[in-house]
């Protein structure tokens, strides 16, 4: 009874480690994804940035058009 008692902590104890050990191996690849993930925000300001750009563009683009005495409504589709 004492052995069995012993082999079963011994089990037990050698369970948990396997358990700790996956539970860091999935831990680090979450910290890994985030680490390497950029934030939401990062991602919305990226966006907004690359559509103001975009508008500023256009702008100039218009601008240019007038200065040259031409119809931007012409020459602009909706893409």
């Amino acid at each position: 009874m004492k052995q069995k008692r012993v082999d079963s902590l011994q089990k037990a104890k050698h369970n948990m480690r396997e358990l700790e050990k996956g539970y860091e191996n999935i831990k680090a690849g979450i910290e890994f994804n985030v680490a390497n993930r950029p934030l939401l925000v990062e991602q919305v300001s990226n966006a907004f940035i690359h559509n103001l750009n975009s508008i500023k563009e256009l702008q100039r683009y218009v601008t240019i058009l007038r200065e040259a005495g031409m119809n931007p409504d012409n020459h602009l589709t909706d893409e």
